[in-house]
């Protein structure tokens, strides 16, 4: 069949990858200094770079990435434009950070930036377009796809050509990329091009045992897949719709520890010399889009940004969304937009946490102790999902009736 010619004047450009450009920018910003110290998952929520300890180097690095997704531009025009970019700003070459010699920027570290990033946007964006109900419904299998040449692992060459149904657990932690460089994809396959090529038959789910890999950050010994490298057990495209799900049922399950039982005192009985000065409340707002920009403002969402993400006591990454806030606020008869300045510091250093069951799964419950006239404590219910936390919701009570709320396994406690 000839190619189709395109009329004089006419120059076709191939569309922006819309989903993968939405992944990457959904994403706030968290410095760290080994790669460890952020696991699988929580790269759905946040923009990271080894040792990049400023918030403005990651804000540059990502808008690189960003162009180079939105424009189509290659890893050596990535480089060309950010390389300055960073020497000048000092984050290049072998320096010393935190007592050690560490390797900053370099050609080398730009290129697994670019590319694991590049590619792993490009297959959050393809898990969300072949999960659409009419793509399912037409094409419900997934086959495997290694780029063959020298420089593709040994096992990932065995998973070539391997077709699963798309609902098969196999994709939860084989799904692309799976490690450092890695340039695997997954394409859907319709019944009709599975009994065509294939006899109809798919593949046997491929298993070739597991290793143990002690996570130097944490101490925590980890199950890992073989032919997957260490952080990469998971479906990035699965966690990042996870994290965009609405939450479900609101009901605390009945039969749980409470805290009398756990031997936890009273909450009218915590003296106040550990409790928080109250911020204080802020006035009601007059409309549900005034609470919204109270709190938005309050937390720190600012006009350019989707959401904030906060580090939570016990080690989380708890996720503030300008989608969710509406949520928040929507009882206006409760004004809970006043207590907005109640929520950071609940979150960061709160007296107790409660890892509570709800009818659609576990949710963490922090709890701030506030002191001072009119003083009231803050609930900041946290959902806990595999991608990660989503604050979700603030309820604010006295000590009698935040006794209520203590139920569940004490995470932390004061």
């Amino acid at each position: 069949m000839p190619e189709p010619t395109v009329p004089p004047g006419i120059t076709l450009q191939p569309l922006p990858p819309e989903d993968a450009i939405a992944s990457l920018r959904r994403k706030g910003f968290r410095t760290t200094f080994r790669w460890q110290e952020m696991w699988q998952e929580d790269h759905v929520k946040a923009f990271t770079v080894a040792k990049a300890m400023r918030t403005d180097i990651l804000q540059d690095i990502r808008a690189e990435l960003d162009r180079a997704l939105a424009e189509g531009t290659t890893y050596q025009e990535f480089k060309k434009q950010l390389t300055p970019i960073l020497q000048a700003k000092g984050w290049w070459g072998r320096q010393q950070v935190r007592g050690e010699s560490v390797q900053l920027g370099s050609p080398h570290r730009l290129n697994t930036i670019f590319q694991t990033n590049i590619q792993t946007a490009l297959q959050v964006g393809h898990y969300r377009a072949m999960t659409d109900p009419a793509v399912l419904q037409a094409r419900p299998y997934w086959r495997y796809v290694a780029v063959l040449d020298s420089r593709t692992r040994p096992m990932h060459r065995a998973w070539h050509g391997t077709i699963l149904p798309a609902d098969d657990p196999w994709w939860s932690t084989h799904y692309p990329p799976n490690g450092w460089l890695c340039r695997c994809s997954v394409v859907s396959v319709s019944k009709g091009e599975l009994d065509r090529d294939h006899g109809g038959a798919l593949s046997r789910r491929p298993d070739h045992g597991t290793f143990e890999y002690t996570n130097p950050h944490t101490g925590e010994v980890i199950t890992v897949p073989r032919g997957i490298d260490p952080g990469w057990a998971y479906n990035p495209g699965q966690a990042s719709v996870l994290w965009q799900t609405t939450p479900g049922s609101q009901t605390v399950l009945p039969g749980q520890p409470t805290w009398r039982e756990l031997g936890r005192p009273d909450w009218r009985a915590i003296p106040e010399t550990v409790r928080f000065r109250d911020p204080g409340r802020l006035a009601a707002a007059g409309t549900a889009d005034e609470a919204v920009r109270i709190l938005a403002e309050t937390v720190g969402i600012t006009d350019d940004r989707a959401f904030v993400t906060v580090p939570t006591k016990d080690g989380d990454l708890a996720v503030i969304h300008r989608d969710r806030l509406p949520h928040m606020v929507a009882k206006r008869d409760e004004a809970r937009e006043r207590y907005a300045r109640y929520i950071l510091p609940t979150l960061q250093d709160p007296h107790e946490i409660w890892l509570t069951a709800y009818g659609d799964g576990l949710r963490k419950q922090y709890i701030g102790a506030f002191t001072g006239s009119g003083s009231r404590n803050l609930l900041v219910v946290v959902r806990l999902e595999r991608d990660g936390s989503i604050l979700w919701n603030i309820m604010q009570a006295d000590d009698r009736l935040m006794n209520r709320h203590r139920v569940g396994e004490l995470l932390y406690g004061k």
